[in-house]
C-alpha cells in the first residue's frame, strides 16, 4: 500500500444543485412542566454532493462530485423540563438512517448506514439578573462515500447578564470547555490510505448586544456562523 505524499482538493465547475423531498410528522406534548416535541421524518435527496478522493502518482486528489441519490429516515425530539423557576433542562435527540445510491466512472457508491446526535443544556437563574448555561452534546460515528468519521463530544458553558433595564445584554462564554471537539476520518480503498484530523481547541467569546425600541436585546451566543 503505498501513503501519498500530497494532497489537493479543488472545486468543481461542473456541480449541480442538490434537490430535497421532504417530509415530516410531528407532534406536541404539553405536560404540567414539560413539553415535548417529537416526530418522524423522511428526505429523498438527488443529486448528492461528495467529496471524491483519487491517488495517483502519490497525489491525493480531492474534488466534490454529484454522486446518486440519498434516503434519508429518522426520528428527533425535543424536551423541556421546567422543574424550578430557576432551573430549565432542555434536551435533544435525532436519529437517521440513510440509504446511498450511486456510481462514478463504473464504479459503484452504494452504501448505508446509521447516524445520531444528542444535545442537553440546562439553563439556570441565578441572582442580579445573571443567567448561567452549560450545553453538551455528542455526535456519533458514521460512514461516508469513502471514509469513517469518528464519533466527538464535547461542552460549552456560558453566562450573561442584562443591563440597561433588559434592553441590552453581555455574554461570556467558552466553547469546547474540554477542547474535545475533535473530528476523525479514515480512508480505506483498495491503492491508498488517508487519515484527517481537525479540532477546533477551546475559545472564548465576549458578546454585547443592544436592542433598539420597545424590544429586549438578542442573547448573543457566541457561537460560529
Amino acid at each position: 500500500m503505498s501513503l501519498p505524499l500530497y494532497n489537493i482538493r479543488t472545486g468543481n465547475p461542473n456541480l449541480q444543485p442538490e434537490y430535497t423531498d421532504s417530509f415530516e410528522l410531528t407532534s406536541i406534548f404539553i405536560l404540567e412542566k414539560a413539553s415535548i416535541n417529537a416526530g418522524f421524518y423522511h428526505r429523498y435527496t438527488t443529486d448528492v454532493i461528495e467529496q471524491v478522493s483519487f491517488f495517483q502518482d502519490n497525489v491525493t486528489l480531492s474534488i466534490p462530485i454529484n454522486i446518486g441519490n440519498n434516503n434519508t429516515t429518522g426520528f428527533e425530539a425535543n424536551v423541556k423540563y421546567s422543574p424550578l423557576q430557576w432551573f430549565t433542562l432542555n434536551g435533544d435527540f435525532n436519529f437517521n438512517h440513510f440509504i446511498r445510491d450511486g456510481g462514478y466512472e463504473d464504479q459503484s457508491f452504494d452504501f448505508n448506514g446509521n447516524s445520531w446526535t444528542t444535545k442537553v443544556t440546562g439553563k439556570f437563574k441565578l441572582p442580579l439578573d445573571f443567567d448561567f448555561e452549560i450545553t453538551g452534546q455528542y455526535q456519533s460515528g458514521y460512514p461516508t462515500l469513502q471514509s469513517e468519521i469518528s464519533s466527538n463530544a464535547f461542552a460549552d458553558i456560558g453566562i450573561r447578564k442584562k443591563i440597561i433595564k433588559g434592553k441590552a445584554v453581555v455574554n461570556l462564554a467558552i466553547r469546547d470547555l474540554f477542547a474535545s471537539r475533535n473530528m476523525e476520518s479514515e480512508t480505506f480503498q483498495p491503492n491508498f490510505y488517508l487519515y484527517n484530523y481537525n479540532t477546533r481547541g477551546r475559545f472564548i467569546t465576549l458578546g454585547f448586544s443592544y436592542g433598539f425600541g420597545k424590544g429586549e436585546a438578542m442573547t448573543y451566543s457566541g457561537s460560529r456562523r
